[in-house]
């Protein structure tokens, strides 16, 4: 049978092709010639083999056509459907349905006629100009409006879940994390949106039919184009739908009262850390040892002057006389003038380190040590509540880290649809402060925000462990080979790029409470620990007085009695 010539062929694929796309697959059935390009090419006699031969593996970029003679069935191959159908001097020249959704020509080889349907099932008819070397319609359109996505009817199935995503009068909510990302790509494109609310049902195949229901069976049968709302990945949805770029990630936190304020009554010791403390100690030792051996071996002659009771840079405050040990031939050496310019230097960089510091560290609220670990949570004895009916149960049980298993020893359930979060939480802040939470931190902030008795307070209601329960990724969902995928991944990655997704839990995070964090005054009680020291060398030395005074007055008296 006589075919179009190579170089309509190479022409009209190269058209449906980017110049920067890998090479792609042609599978060429019943037909001897190929198509002049670069790609990878598969020769069948028929059909029948199609689904067998071709292996995801084989299609590197997600891109293969298929040139044929014969009526083409089946469009979904290994998962993907073909990036154009060429049918050439086909028996029948209509379009069959199994070939809805994927760009399909039927080109003969006696006329330059053609007809063409796009990937939203729209009909024309044209002619493949051999001197332009493209497409050409008698609507006066080119390829690239033909198979735009703009303008276009597009059908979201879609569940609540805040602050995750949230529909509010048939208008996708921007104040949310998908919503933001969904609602750009709807004005990009400018879709006509229609949207299906699943009421919090996400699918799970029926074990004796296997047909698929919620959301995920409305994006597999084609009653959605797109399927957006907190979409975990597993599997046996995987070989059902096609998952898109994540939008986002989920991490389960243990969530608890937030640590409760403690006396700022050891904040002094927190200037110093325990090696400069121990340091100052020494220091202090080594000063009064050295004392009284200055006083010791200096000569008799000089003692009337005192000048052992001086330390060198009291000397020089004070104008005084310096030792005449430290003098080298009737006046001071460099030695000694190197010794008191370092002294100098560093008791100046100590007193301004010091003085600087000790207000902010005296007035920096402590607190108790807050909860960040499994292990924490075990030891202080404290209860776990979980989700009912979810995975949390089975994430923690099978746990390589053995202390979120032991936490089942001692845990909770609440099912949200009787006890919201909401209210959860509340009973957690007001008395119910030996519970801990697995939730996601976005959740928790979510609710806050939209509590006006959590929102005021003055210091943040709840803490957030640092060591994850579990951490996992959330997607969308859409069919197989989906003329919206290439543009939805692409719009995603624009999103994450331009920060949506950070902007968002910034604003998450902010509380009334940032801006009554710092009002601490110095009080008495910042300072306990100087006038204890105080009071102690007044008590301690009261005490050596009395006891000086009872010894003098008892070495007088055996004095008087040997008196002669």
């Amino acid at each position: 049978m006589k075919t179009p010539p190579t170089s309509d062929l190479r022409n009209i694929i190269a058209s449906f092709t980017s110049p920067n796309e890998k090479k792609c697959l042609e599978v060429i059935i019943g037909l001897e010639t190929g198509t002049g390009t670069d790609n990878l090419k598969i020769f069948l006699k028929d059909i029948s083999s199609l689904k067998q031969l071709i292996e995801p593996a084989s299609l590197n970029s997600k891109c293969y056509f298929v040139i044929t003679n014969q009526e083409f069935e089946g469009t979904v191959v290994s998962g993907l459907k073909p990036r154009l159908i060429i049918q050439t001097d086909p028996q029948k020249e209509n379009f069959t349905e199994d070939t809805e959704g994927v760009s399909t020509i039927i080109i003969r080889s006696d006329s330059p006629n053609i007809k063409f349907r796009s990937i939203h099932g729209e009909l024309y008819t044209g002619v493949w100009s051999k001197v332009y070397s493209r497409l050409m319609f008698k609507e006066g359109k080119n390829i690239k409006t033909i198979q735009s996505l703009e303008n276009r009817h597009l059908r979201i199935a879609y569940n609540i879940f805040l602050p995750r995503m949230n529909v509010i009068n048939n208008v996708c909510d921007a104040n949310t994390f998908e919503g933001i990302y969904l609602s750009t790509f709807i004005e990009k494109y400018n879709c006509n949106v229609v949207y299906t609310d699943m009421g919090n049902k996400w699918g799970s195949p029926n074990p004796v039919t296997g047909i698929w229901s919620g959301l995920i069976g409305m994006v597999g049968y084609d009653k959605a184009d797109l399927g957006v709302g907190y979409i975990g990945y597993n599997a046996e949805r995987s070989n059902f739908i096609t998952y898109t770029i994540p939008v986002g990630d989920a991490v389960l936190l243990w969530v608890s009262k937030y640590p409760g304020k403690v006396s700022p009554l050891l904040n002094i010791i927190k200037v110093f850390d325990e090696f400069s403390w121990f340091a100052i100690f020494l220091s202090m030792l080594a000063v009064s040892g050295t004392l009284p051996l200055i006083v010791y071996y200096e000569p008799e002659s000089s003692k009337n002057k005192l000048s052992y009771t001086k330390l060198v840079v009291v000397c020089i405050m004070n104008e005084d006389q310096i030792p005449k040990w430290l003098k080298l031939k009737a006046r001071k050496g460099m030695s000694g003038n190197i010794i008191l310019l370092v002294w100098g230097l560093c008791s100046t960089l100590i007193f301004l380190a010091f003085s600087c510091n000790l207000r902010a560290i005296l007035l920096n609220p402590s607190y108790n040590a807050p909860i960040d670990t499994a292990e924490q949570i075990v030891k202080s004895k404290k209860t776990g509540f979980i989700l009912e009916a979810s995975r949390q149960f089975s994430i923690l049980q099978s746990s390589p880290n053995p202390w979120q298993v032991k936490i089942l020893d001692n845990h909770k359930t609440y099912n949200p649809q009787i006890e919201p979060t909401e209210v959860v939480l509340l009973r957690m802040l007001k008395n119910m402060s030996n519970v801990v939470l697995s939730l996601s931190e976005d959740t928790a902030l979510d609710v806050i925000q939209g509590n006006s008795e959590l929102y005021e307070l003055e210091h943040p209601p709840f803490h957030f462990s640092k060591e994850p329960i579990e951490a996992y990724y959330k997607s969308w969902a859409v069919q197989k080979g989906s003329k919206w995928e290439k543009a939805i991944n692409s719009h995603i990655l624009r999103c994450h790029q331009a920060g949506f997704d950070v902007k968002l839990m910034k604003r998450l995070r902010k509380g009334n409470f940032h801006r009554k964090y710092y009002e601490e005054k110095l009080d008495i009680e910042h300072l306990a620990v100087p006038f204890l020291i105080l009071s102690s060398g007044y008590v301690l030395s009261a005490l050596v007085f009395a006891v000086e005074e009872l010894a003098g007055q008892k070495r007088k008296k055996i004095l008087n009695e040997f008196d002669f």
